[in-house]
């Protein structure tokens, strides 16, 4: 799925509140060598480099209450990228739906996910949640009427 303005909204403000304030650095949405050879553009690299984030704005249950899969693969397949950062450094994945990052949090508990990969949990301010929810309510009502 594209990324929406909300989204872009909601890393931007991650990048410049969240983890600016957690971990002093400046960060940047940045293409990244993989050691297999390609890139991949990161949601949040420090100025440095030595820590790279990937952000889910995404809930764990779609409209109708299914865990959303499509929604879990594409977090996994986020860190496949992170796993295939050329450079050393911390990797992260933050999640804005706690719901999401308690599933991840036990897949990593029951061995099921890499050991190396960090979580982070940003609860967004109300007038960000409220937008990113109209954003995921009209795209989920686009999906369902195509």
């Amino acid at each position: 799925m594209a990324k929406t303005s909300v989204q872009k909204e909601v890393e931007d403000w991650i990048r410049q509140n969240n983890l600016k304030n957690k971990f002093k650095v400046l960060f940047y949405e940045k293409k990244m060598k993989l050691i297999w050879g390609g890139n991949f553009c990161f949601d949040a690299v420090s100025k440095n480099e030595n820590i790279i984030v990937n952000i889910s704005t995404s809930s764990l249950k779609t409209k109708s209450s299914k865990i959303g899969n499509g929604k879990i693969q594409k977090i996994l397949k986020d860190t496949l990228y992170l796993m295939g950062i050329e450079k050393e450094s911390k990797k992260y994945l933050l999640f804005t739906e706690r719901c999401m990052f308690n599933h991840f949090e036990i897949m990593k508990k029951d061995g099921r996910f890499p050991s190396d990969i960090n979580f982070l949990y940003e609860k967004l301010p109300n007038f960000l949640a409220a937008k990113l929810k109209k954003s995921k309510n009209i795209a989920s009502n686009e999906f369902v009427n195509n």
